[in-house]
């Protein structure tokens, strides 16, 4: 039995084991409850360091500790699949759910949904990470719809509550259309190469999608499922909805079960990389899911459902980046923005101060085109300067091209916000590609150390794309670009007669959402007593 894969899978079992091994207790008496969850949290973070410094010692591992007789499958292995991407992802969902357990403590003191909370809290904690180290087909799916059940039920703590009862509602739709593309995949490879295992299945297909012999329909079922879990176009109305529930859920939602569905693209991508047309459609749908995530968060005046709507918008542009296979570039976006927008969520009660006045607006001139062209120029000369003197390299990789050209974009967009604020001088303008320069470096260097780590996970042939993938970034850079440009002449709600009427449809996205919940409405109404619930 080998004790990095028992220590996974103890890791991953810990907070939902230590969660609900406790005895039933009153709904009032929430200290065991809640301890619970906090020691579950910890007892997972500790084995997910200690997972590290065994796999750092030792290298990947993946195998059963017992085998289990499934009709259908025959011998299914428990056990765990413990390599480079299992170690970031364990260190990540870990590290913000004990974060969020201990901010937890005290959450909804003296509330009678405080033990469910609790309970639940931490058995959606345990199929993330269930997901995360799974072995196996099955073992993922179980994870994979156990994120699903345990988010539903955190969703509907206050049944009171219609419009978060609605948001449940349609959350667990739109994951059921999820599941079953996930499962006619799986079934699919199953049926190709005979077994579950990832140890199996992972090698035989890169050497099946080298030869033609993988159907391409497998790709795009695995595509198809992961844009529903990370909430992409059209799937993505679901998340600003869910703002309903608890804060700590939110934030432990964007930890761990947003991140479900670029965990399984990352996993999943020896099969992905010999389908062109489903990494081609990956790459559409986020790019366009970034773009208009990031227009929509800016109509938006309610402090969490601006974090959701830019987590579309990140989601987006991770999606992206695996459809350019930049695989590495990925994970490490997954893992930045984890922890960022956890702290982003816990914190969101300082955001607002109510007994202070809001600031007064700043109004600003919108930049001109040769003002745009010129911090368009100062931020490709800083990212092209950086790349030149690291010795990396960018031409001849049109995915890490078009992801140098996005981080000369944002480095552009630094320059153009430093140029409002020298009036009294070049130094914004001076710190501003300073700090740029910094960021670029950051990111070279981590992109570089997450390749490492990723050596022999995610196929190399996926770092450095063909030709297709060529014409894809430069089809999609303009649209990055008509981005800042709107961003940066963005007027507000006080813009002209055309941009009012444009601001109150991007406010409510384009009614998609509106339209999904009349769906829902008829396929499973959401009635609750007009009581009020208590906001959190």
């Amino acid at each position: 039995m080998d004790p990095l894969m028992l220590l996974a899978l103890a890791t991953a079992l810990a907070p939902g084991v230590v969660g609900h091994a406790l005895p039933r207790v009153s709904r009032f008496e929430a200290g065991p409850a809640r301890r619970a969850t906090t020691r579950g949290a910890g007892l997972a973070l500790c084995g997910a360091l200690a997972c590290t410094v065994l796999f750092a010692l030792r290298g990947p591992v993946s195998g059963a500790l017992l085998w289990l007789e499934v009709p259908g499958l025959g011998r299914v292995s428990l056990g765990a699949h413990v390599d480079g991407l299992t170690v970031i992802m364990l260190l990540t969902v870990t590290l913000v759910g004990a974060v969020v357990a201990h901010y937890a403590r005290r959450y909804l003191d003296g509330d009678p949904v405080q033990v469910g909370f609790s309970r639940w809290l931490s058995y959606t904690l345990s199929a993330v990470l269930l997901l995360v180290v799974s072995s196996n087909l099955v073992m993922f799916f179980a994870g994979w719809v156990g994120t699903s059940h345990g988010l539903h039920r955190l969703l509907t703590l206050y049944p009171e509550r219609p419009a978060a009862l609605l948001a449940a509602h349609k959350k667990f739709v739109i994951s059921r259309v999820g599941d079953v593309l996930l499962l006619a995949a799986f079934v699919l490879i199953y049926r190709t190469f005979d077994s579950v295992e990832f140890a199996d299945v992972l090698p035989q297909a890169a050497a099946a999608g080298a030869s033609g012999a993988l159907p391409p329909l497998v790709a795009v079922l695995l595509v198809l499922g992961a844009i529903t879990k990370s909430a992409q176009f059209p799937f993505h109305t679901w998340l600003p909805d869910t703002m309903e529930t608890p804060t700590p859920v939110s934030a432990l939602m964007h930890a761990g079960v947003i991140n479900a569905g670029g965990f399984l693209i990352i996993r999943t991508s020896p099969l992905l990389v010999s389908a062109p047309g489903a990494l081609v459609l990956l790459a559409v749908v986020g790019a366009f899911t970034a773009l208009f995530g990031a227009i929509w968060m800016l109509t938006q005046t309610d402090v969490k459902r601006k974090y959701a709507t830019s987590t579309v918008s990140q989601m987006g542009f991770m999606m992206l980046q695996c459809g350019l296979g930049a695989f590495p570039a990925a994970a490490m976006h997954l893992m930045g923005h984890a922890f960022y927008k956890g702290h982003a969520f816990l914190s969101a009660s300082s955001a607002v101060d109510p007994s202070q006045p809001p600031p007064p607006r700043e109004v600003r001139s919108a930049p001109g085109g040769r003002r745009i062209l010129l911090a368009l120029g100062a931020g490709a000369a800083v990212v092209a300067g950086v790349a030149f003197l690291l010795g990396v390299e960018v031409v001849g990789k049109p995915g890490f091209l078009v992801l140098s050209g996005i981080l000369a974009i944002a480095v552009a967009q630094m320059v153009l916000m430093a140029e409002s604020e020298a009036a009294s001088g070049p130094r914004p303008i001076g710190l501003a590609v300073r700090d740029g320069a910094l960021i670029a470096v950051v990111y070279f260097a981590a992109v570089g150390l997450f390749q490492r780590l990723l050596e022999g996970v995610v196929p190399a042939a996926g770092w450095q794309p063909g030709g297709w993938e060529a014409s894809l970034a430069l089809a999609v850079l303009p649209f990055f670009i008509a981005t800042l440009v709107l961003q940066a002449s963005l007027p507000g709600s006080e813009g002209g007669r055309l941009w009012r009427h444009a601001y109150v449809h991007l406010h409510n996205g384009l009614y998609l959402g509106a339209i999904q919940n009349r769906i829902v409405q008829r396929l499973w109404p959401a009635h609750a007593p007009s009581t009020g619930g208590r906001r959190s």
